[in-house]
């Protein structure tokens, strides 16, 4: 019976993570983690990754075979997770950069199709990452663009905790902004006007608050997309609006054709 293979030690808590920044096109996202030591599997079910659509893997480790060559050997694989070729196109920047370790790039599907700019994208968000990480070594490699995060820092989880609960605040008070001004809309455009006046002691309509969202279970990367998402239906509705009272405001000015026609009508006195 072969000897069994001695089981890593290594954890994803206890690994550095390189993060690139966001890359957003068309209310899609894209985010990269690459670690040097991070097994890949938890890798790719790191928590802050939990909600994105996909969340394409690929790893390049060493292995302990020999080559004939006497160069060494890598076990290699990758992931599509159902963005089909982006696992091979991740793989390539891997080998292309020389590293060891596993990258993810998640992304968050904004219900736009991207086309094939989508993988300029994820190898983008890739090359980031893992420049992030040659930094970190004195390598010489360019990441003046790329952000490095030390996920097991406690100063950092501190700061991040701190803007998530600082986002979940304003998230909220915006979900109830939106549900004022569509009701507000609504009204201005007679949705929800009625002929008849209430009957005594019938309630009138009131703005329904808005469903409650558990945003705490939410990543923080997710909660900025949405706070985003959140600005644009504000300003969405507020234009409406004016367009609305704008029109209200032209039909009270304008004179109605039949009284402009009446004076015409008008028969000449005999004499």
């Amino acid at each position: 019976m072969p000897p069994k293979r001695p089981r890593s030690l290594t954890s994803l808590a206890s690994s550095a993570l390189y993060v690139s920044r966001q890359i957003e096109d068309r209310a899609s996202t894209f985010i990269a983690y690459f670690s040097p030591t991070a097994p890949q599997r938890q890798l790719q079910s790191h928590p802050d990754l939990a909600t994105a659509s996909h969340r394409i893997l690929a790893w390049r480790k060493p292995s302990s075979q020999r080559t004939l060559t006497g160069l060494p050997a890598y076990n290699t694989g990758s992931d599509d997770d159902g963005e089909n070729y982006a696992g091979k196109k991740l793989l390539k920047v891997l080998d292309d950069y020389k590293v060891e370790g596993s990258i993810v790039v998640a992304r968050w599907y904004g219900g736009q199709l991207l086309g094939p700019v989508r993988f300029q994208h994820i190898e983008s968000a890739a090359k980031e990452a893992i420049r992030a990480y040659l930094v970190d070594k004195d390598e010489g490699a360019d990441g003046e663009f790329a952000k490095k995060t030390k996920v097991s820092g406690k100063e950092q989880e501190q700061e991040d905790e701190k803007e998530k609960e600082e986002l979940i605040e304003e998230l909220k008070s915006r979900d109830e902004s939106i549900v004022v001004l569509r009701n507000l809309l609504d009204d201005k455009m007679g949705r929800k006007k009625s002929e008849k006046t209430p009957d005594a002691g019938e309630e009138t309509s009131q703005p329904k608050p808005a469903k409650g969202v558990d945003y705490s279970s939410m990543p923080l990367v997710r909660l900025k997309q949405l706070d985003k998402a959140r600005d644009n239906t504000i300003s969405f509705l507020l234009k409406k609006i004016d367009e609305v009272e704008k029109r209200e405001e032209e039909q009270k000015n304008k004179v109605p054709t039949s009284l402009q026609d009446k004076g015409d009508d008008k028969e000449t006195p005999k004499t």
